[in-house]
């Protein structure tokens, strides 16, 4: 479910780095266009991963600035994966290691040849699949550098935070409890306390 809709899952981001202020949006676009999202479907390509509009996950155009939303720059992540069923890849492979045997007039084939046959193989099964698309959201507050992911997927995250890197040149830190205590906290005395906290472990009596 994306920002737009009445629920959604998020995961919280602190933004580590230093971007221009003045001239903020025209640095944004270029950034964002540089890494917009490019189709696959006549690519012998697994994945691409790139940004869209957040009004329209299949325009990486941005037309009218769509991301431009005052204090907030809000766009979207898409993945675009082809996944080849394993039973279907094992199927075609032995298909053609059988036809290079039967044209060599061999028994065998060495390793190196059955890689390069896989790979082909591969290539073009990956012709053939549709890629799926999925799509997901992301805010940025400048104003206090916070960014939103609509997605609790280590996985999407993982491939949100490096896309972000490429794009912006910026590193994004979870907001987790302990993140979001020190920004909090006002004074390096209270940050320093809190650094040094150590846990406490509750054992029932017995140690059961």
């Amino acid at each position: 479910m994306g920002v737009l809709s009445a629920s959604t899952c998020l995961s919280r981001y602190e933004v580590i780095g230093e971007y221009p202020e003045e001239g903020f949006w025209e640095w944004f676009n270029e950034r964002l266009m540089k890494y917009a999202f490019r189709e696959i479907e006549e690519e012998p390509i697994e994945q691409s991963i790139g940004w869209v509009s957040i009004e329209n996950g299949y325009d990486s155009e941005f037309a009218y600035q769509s991301y431009n939303k005052g204090e907030y720059a809000i766009f979207s992540m898409r993945i675009d994966k082809r996944t080849i069923p394993s039973a279907l890849l094992k199927k075609y492979v032995e298909l053609a290691f059988c036809k290079r045997l039967k044209e060599s007039n061999r028994n065998y084939l060495v390793a190196a040849e059955k890689r390069d046959i896989k790979a082909a193989v591969n290539g073009m099964l990956l012709c053939k699949m549709l890629p799926v698309p999925s799509i997901y959201d992301v805010c940025w507050r400048m104003s206090d550098n916070l960014v939103w992911l609509t997605s609790l997927s280590s996985r999407v995250q993982d491939n949100m935070v490096e896309l972000f890197k490429r794009s912006f040149d910026l590193q994004l830190r979870p907001l987790i409890p302990y993140v979001l205590a020190t920004r909090i906290l006002n004074n390096d005395m209270a940050v320093q306390e809190l650094s040094d906290l150590v846990p406490t472990v509750f054992n029932m009596p017995g140690g059961k």
